[in-house]
């Protein structure tokens, strides 16, 4: 992801979820023992998710639609009755990393990893079972705005998450790379504000540069992307950042390499 940094945001909302019960899905789901973990607004959202719950990485979600592509083109006779037009040019829209999937590219993907996919559309209303191939184990997923899909675990498991986390990032930059944690928090509430005007974005950026990044508009769908990159003015280089939280303001987000917090400014 491209974008500029801008002024450091003392606030962390703590974790890719919503904040408890911010809406009435999110209550819904919280009264069954559940939450929601929005994933980035985009056309792999789907891909995004069945990652991170099948390969445990969202950073991964390329790899899953291309496996899903080659599935659908192995098994065209199963799939090709519910695709309109031409089944290879469909395939070849696939390839594109913001083309919205749905239904045909879930029931591919259930067969391929062996799991049923199980959707909660609506607040108070019990969650359908999208694919029914009577696999023991589930991708659970929450429905929104027609397209999107955010994923849905246990509470239980966001609370053993973020235990597990908190030790592994102790464990990294205290015994791997001999960094005295408590600098980092002191970095984190002290960073400086980068130039507003740097936030501006070249139509001639170089395409390897383009490559590397995604270009976004909807900063509220960040949340635990791994691998995205910032860079702190146009003409700079690129650093690993690491989207934590939903924020309402552009941010933050921790710049790894630079063992800050900044905001983002999007383009």
């Amino acid at each position: 992801m491209e974008a500029a940094v801008g002024a450091p945001d003392g606030g962390d909302q703590g974790g890719a979820a919503p904040r408890e019960d911010a809406t009435p899905m999110d209550a819904y789901l919280r009264k069954l023992g559940l939450y929601r973990k929005l994933v980035a607004k985009d056309g792999s959202c789907l891909f995004r998710a069945v990652a991170e719950q099948v390969l445990h990485s969202q950073s991964r979600h390329v790899e899953v639609r291309m496996a899903c592509i080659h599935y659908l083109r192995e098994n065209r006779e199963k799939f090709e009755a519910f695709i309109e037009g031409s089944f290879e040019e469909y395939l070849k829209r696939l390839e594109n990393p913001q083309e919205w999937v749905g239904q045909v590219e879930i029931s591919a993907l259930s067969l391929m990893y062996r799991k049923d996919f199980i959707i909660y559309r609506e607040p108070n209303v019990s969650p359908s079972q999208v694919t029914e191939n009577n696999f023991p184990e589930k991708v659970l997923l929450c429905f929104s705005n027609g397209n999107h899909y955010d994923i849905v675990y246990p509470i239980k498991y966001k609370e053993s998450s973020a235990m597990c986390q908190s030790l592994l990032y102790e464990l990294l930059y205290e015994k791997v790379f001999k960094t005295d944690v408590s600098k980092i928090l002191m970095g984190l509430d002290t960073s400086e504000v980068a130039d507003e005007n740097n936030s501006e974005i070249s139509d001639s950026e170089d395409d390897s540069c383009k490559s590397k990044t995604t270009t976004v508009n909807d900063v509220n769908g960040f949340k635990s992307l791994s691998s995205d990159q910032v860079r702190l003015d146009h003409n700079g280089k690129f650093s690993n950042a690491d989207f934590q939280g939903v924020h309402p303001e552009n941010g933050p987000v921790l710049v790894e390499e630079l063992g800050k917090k900044y905001v983002l400014l999007f383009s």
